[in-house]
């Protein structure tokens, strides 16, 4: 018989990182994006944005920022929902000045 293999893409990437994200296990989401970044496909702003989310919501927030500086070196320009879900993140660890920071 024929065997055929499908290569995952951004998309397929980006699906998983969403559920890692509602599943709130951001240590997954991180694995998930660094299999993304190694890969031929190209992470995007909804990649990370999932990456970032799920650490916003698992309250790790130092991990957030860092995601936030990888997406500029990416270079990605971040978006009002990569902005939102670091202030959140902020907010939830009592970090105010980091969410009044220019990020």
């Amino acid at each position: 018989g024929r065997s055929w293999a499908v290569a995952p893409d951004t998309i397929c990437y980006n699906q998983l990182l969403a559920i890692a994200e509602a599943e709130e296990q951001w240590m997954v989401a991180t694995s998930l994006l660094e299999c993304l970044q190694g890969s031929s496909c190209l992470a995007d702003v909804v990649s990370f944005n999932s990456a970032i989310s799920s650490m916003q919501k698992a309250r790790a927030w130092t991990r957030a920022f860092q995601k936030m500086c990888a997406l500029r070196v990416a270079p990605l320009q971040p978006d009002v929902v990569t902005f939102s879900a670091l202030v959140s993140a902020a907010e939830k660890a009592q970090r105010w000045s980091l969410a009044t920071q220019p990020l």
